[in-house]
């Protein structure tokens, strides 16, 4: 995935020379960089950055706004970072001024940001921060996806819950139609989805039946022959006909024979 970038200014030349110096950053770090981050976007005002993020929705985008803005308490580069984090829940943040002092008023709105820069004339100087700010960023996105694809997401209602993977034991189908029950290390939670859904977004899920996926890390006994696997919870769970086969060729691919 790709990584937005918004440069938000309301001095027009300050702007683009904050796009430009992002730009040869990522010329400058092409072999890491130039597969992670799009071309910089551009706006001169709340308004404008605002409108952009409505409309193209993005994701974990890398946000260098002008704590400064000079348009009304309402829409300064305060409120336009907490608009931001309010449309972008991964977003990164960070802040450039000509007053090194306003970084404390970032702390009192409890903006979380990645970097903080102060604007200064010496162009090799603030090439250099932009550089370590890209660098800076460019791995905090690493660790994020990495942290990412060892997490299991689900929806309880309106609300987004995670849970590491290796805390995650089975999904099940329950009687009442699309209501899934997640059974993990802690616990059980119940959730709208389908078993399908839930299988085509996470590969580490093992289907061994129409009703029921696994973690195949929390298989403590299986037999094929039976059609059984016991679980880590000590759950034991029916493997299809039509699926034996199927589950005893991952189980063999995945080296899980061998584990038990």
């Amino acid at each position: 995935m790709k990584h937005n970038i918004l440069v938000c200014d309301d001095g027009v030349l300050q702007s683009q020379l904050l796009a430009n110096y992002v730009s040869n950053a990522i010329i400058i770090n092409d072999d890491d960089w130039r597969s992670e981050f799009l071309p910089a976007k551009v706006a001169n005002s709340y308004d404008e950055a605002v409108s952009w993020l409505e409309e193209y929705q993005p994701y974990a985008g890398l946000y260098i706004l002008d704590i400064d803005l000079d348009q009304g308490q309402s829409k300064n580069g305060l409120a336009l970072a907490e608009k931001v984090r309010q449309l972008d829940k991964a977003a990164q943040i960070v802040f450039v001024t000509t007053h090194d002092e306003m970084a404390v008023l970032t702390y009192e709105r409890r903006i979380q940001t990645l970097d903080y820069i102060v604007k200064q004339a010496d162009t090799a100087k603030m090439q250099a921060r932009i550089n370590e700010t890209l660098d800076l960023a460019y791995r905090r996105f690493e660790l994020e996806r990495l942290a990412q694809s060892q997490t299991y997401c689900y929806k309880v209602g309106h609300r987004e819950h995670k849970e590491n993977i290796e805390r995650v034991i089975a999904l099940r189908t329950t009687s009442v139609s699309h209501k899934l029950e997640l059974t993990t290390v802690t616990g059980t939670h119940q959730f709208f989805s389908s078993l399908k859904k839930e299988e085509k977004d996470n590969d580490f899920w093992l289907r061994i039946s129409q009703s029921c996926l696994v973690n195949p890390n929390h298989i403590q006994a299986v037999d094929i022959r039976k059609r059984f696997v016991t679980l880590s919870d000590g759950e034991v769970e029916s493997i299809s006909r039509d699926l034996a086969r199927k589950v005893k060729k991952q189980l063999i691919a995945g080296g899980y024979f061998e584990r038990l």
